[in-house]
């Protein structure tokens, strides 16, 4: 067979038609493990794409900034180079907003945000972590958690004109996709399957506000949703003339017992706007692929059967979610993941191969798959277990 480029290799997956070999993307990696890989220090993973961004901000305002950004995309095209990726995540994130600019560096790392007299917070970062930490204040006094919470829960009359702004800014706005960015993006990576995704439905399970909503106001949720929807299906006509074939978007709702929230919140209220969204870029020739890692067996009937998604991508072996059971139950969808990334932070050379290997042989035998890392590829993840996973994806694809 020729050689394939790594999008005609994910295409075809999609359609079930032969490949050269197995495509490959790792979903997220963190800057530690990045650099590694590429032999030199390089912009990637979450919360250390943002604290990379905030320090450029408070060193070089938004010139800073703008060489930051470029930096980043640059490396990103490194890292799916060094990781030989066949899906190309352009630039990591969060990447932090120019209009979030720190107004005092309390030490080497943390800033301060907002007006010191009345309501602020800082950003710390940990480096060994890679991780963000936010304290929230008021005047000379730090709130505690549980103040937070109390002081910031809703109520219904609240949520309600949260509503109704949502749905006047999408009955005015010409969609969530900038049209120069998505025609030059695509353009430029041409030969990989790009990463890009027009927006997501689903709940912010880390906003107790949301959740709350979600329970008590399941009607005002919907509209909050469809005005979300709305948006959404404005940008995709702007995608697809930009090259668009899959559309990546998601809403982590699971952890490794199951959803987060009630399944039966997820079928009256997400899933019907799902379908309005998928249904929508189907339409427009576009496939869906959704992400969240955790145990999504007791609600992949509704986002595959109800909602219509193509595919899932952040598969966790770890929650249970086993490539060949997927494949057997859903032969009509792709799955991308399945690496575990605690065998790659903690085992030896020999279980990275071991636990590579399984999974490129549930791709060969099964199709439909696209082997990498389920979740974050953690920092202070052995250089050695890094080569280990490169060595062997690169042998047996």
């Amino acid at each position: 067979m020729m050689p394939m480029t790594g999008k005609q290799r994910v295409l075809a997956t999609f359609e079930n038609k032969p490949v050269d070999k197995i495509p490959v993307h790792h979903s997220s990696i963190s800057a530690d493990a990045a650099s590694i890989i590429v032999g030199r220090a390089v912009v990637a993973g979450g919360d250390s794409c943002a604290w990379e961004g905030i320090k450029a901000l408070w060193e070089g305002g938004e010139e800073g900034y703008d060489a930051f950004a470029e930096r980043a995309e640059q490396d990103a095209l490194d890292i799916t180079r060094a990781l030989d990726q066949d899906v190309h995540r352009y630039k990591y994130w969060p990447m932090w907003s120019k209009d979030r600019k720190p107004v005092k560096r309390i030490d080497e790392y943390t800033f301060l945000f907002g007006n010191p007299d009345d309501r602020w917070y800082t950003m710390t970062y940990h480096p060994e972590l890679e991780l963000l930490t936010r304290q929230n204040g008021r005047g000379g006094h730090v709130i505690s958690a549980a103040e937070l919470t109390y002081d910031g829960m809703i109520t219904e009359e609240q949520f309600r004109r949260q509503v109704e702004q949502a749905e006047a800014q999408a009955a005015a706005s010409t969609g969530v996709v900038d049209e120069e960015e998505a025609h030059r993006v695509y353009k430029q990576y041409d030969q990989y399957l790009l990463k890009l995704g027009g927006g997501t439905i689903g709940v912010n399970v880390q906003s107790s506000n949301d959740l709350i909503a979600l329970q008590l106001w399941p009607e005002l949720y919907t509209r909050k949703l469809k005005a979300r929807a709305l948006q959404i299906k404005k940008g995709i006509p702007t995608l697809a003339k930009a090259g668009m074939q899959v559309s990546f978007s998601g809403s982590d709702f699971c952890s490794n017992t199951g959803p987060i929230y009630s399944p039966a919140s997820l079928r009256q209220v997400i899933i019907p706007v799902l379908k309005e969204v998928v249904d929508a870029y189907h339409a427009a020739g576009i496939r869906v692929l959704y992400a969240s890692d955790g145990d999504f067996w007791s609600v992949a009937d509704d986002f595959f059967h109800t909602a219509g998604i193509d595919g899932w991508y952040e598969v966790d072996k770890s929650a249970g979610m086993d490539l060949r059971r997927l494949r057997e139950r859903y032969p009509d969808r792709v799955f991308l993941g399945n690496i575990q990334t605690q065998v790659l932070h903690r085992g030896t050379p020999d279980d990275v191969k071991r636990e590579v290997m399984e999974c490129l042989a549930a791709a060969h035998e099964c199709g439909g798959i696209i082997v990498g890392a389920s979740n974050l590829i953690m920092p202070g993840t052995p250089p050695e277990n890094l080569f280990m996973m490169l060595e062997t994806l690169r042998d047996n694809r």
